[in-house]
């Protein structure tokens, strides 16, 4: 499995001090962060090794 595609994607991109992003743009970080959602999910079932 190789990385997903949003690694390094905004990498420079400074999001305090952007404000016009394009609705294309706002769309792939709502898709990505679902994406980060439903994987940290989906581990989170595991259990967590001590130590």
């Amino acid at each position: 499995m190789g990385e997903p595609w949003y690694v390094g994607y905004w990498e420079g991109r400074d999001f305090l001090r952007v404000i016009d992003f394009a609705q294309e743009e706002i769309r792939k970080v709502l898709d990505a962060a679902f994406d980060l959602k439903r994987k940290f999910k989906k581990q989170s079932s595991y259990p967590i090794p001590e130590g």
